[in-house]
């Protein structure tokens, strides 16, 4: 699903890899933002329909 047969290296490390990428980037981002994108985006769209008749 994620091509991890078709990078170089043994799929657990990579694999391992993604899931490092995954938490750090999850860790910076909720230093800097209330909000994960989706959470964003939900909101926004939720705000928006609320306003239609």
């Amino acid at each position: 699903m994620l091509g991890i047969e078709e990078l170089p290296g043994s799929p657990i490390p990579v694999l391992a890899g993604f899931v490092l990428a995954a938490v750090l980037f999850a860790a910076l981002w909720s230093r800097h933002f209330e909000r994960g994108p989706l959470e964003y985006l939900l909101n926004t769209a939720v705000r928006h329909a609320a306003r239609l008749p």
